[in-house]
Order: C-alpha cells, then structure tokens, then sequence
C-alpha cells in the first residue's frame, strides 16, 4: 500500500549544508553540522550526527547556495522542530523538521562554519508551539 502525501509544499532533494542547536537543554547549545537531503518552504529532512527525540525544539542555520539563492551571503536561521524520524540507507539517521519562524538573532552561530564557536545569549525566547 502506498504512502499518501500530506505535504502541500514541493520538495527540493538538495544537499545544503546546515548548523543546528537543541534549544531544550538547560545547558549551553552545542552546534552540530550536517546537511539537508530535501528542503521545502516548510520544512527539511536533514541528517543528523546525533539522534534527536520528536517535539525536540531546534535552531537551524543553512548558507543556500549561490546557484540557488543568487547571492554569496544567502543565510537562513530558522527555529523549528522534529517531526519526525527517517532510518536512511547505511543507517544514517535523519529528522523532518517543520519550519516554525524565523530566528532572531539572539542565538548566535557561526557564520565561517564548522570551525568557528558558537555563542548563546541568555534571552533566547522559544515559543511553546509543540502540541498546539
């Protein structure tokens, strides 16, 4: 039996690469890197280094491409969170993350990459959407 789309947006199968923080630890948010496998106005499916739980709020920061956005310094922060989990091939794990809004700019990521800190501030405000 075949699967029904629910999805009312076209997906890209495109690999950008992305950042991403846990925003529920009472910690410091560690960054981790990884990439897209397909994109969509409102969500992604990324893989992911490390295994996430569904509801699990989380700050996302992808530098689309040149050839896609038209601009070198295309950058997108964006809070959302997972929706769901995708076993891939090899056993890679990957999470569909619904895209809730845009992220402000109090937590800062690195925008050199994967070599560059990433800062937190202590204002961080994360709405309760999960489960509404």
């Amino acid at each position: 039996m075949r699967q029904v789309e629910k999805r009312s947006e076209s997906r890209q199968f495109l690999q950008i690469p992305l950042s991403f923080h846990l925003l529920q630890s009472d910690s410091l948010p560690k960054e981790y890197f990884s990439e897209t496998s397909n994109i969509s106005r409102a969500g992604i499916l990324m893989k992911s280094p490390v295994p996430l739980q569904v509801g699990s709020p989380i700050a996302l920061h992808l530098r689309v491409p040149t050839h896609i956005s038209g601009s070198p310094r295309s950058v997108l922060r964006y809070y959302g969170h997972v929706v769901h989990e995708v076993r891939m091939a090899g056993g890679i794990l990957a999470y569909g993350i619904q895209i809730v809004r845009p992220l402000r700019e109090t937590l800062g990521f690195s925008p050199q990459g994967r070599h560059a800190t990433a800062t937190y501030r202590s204002n961080l405000e994360v709405p309760n959407t999960i489960g509404t």
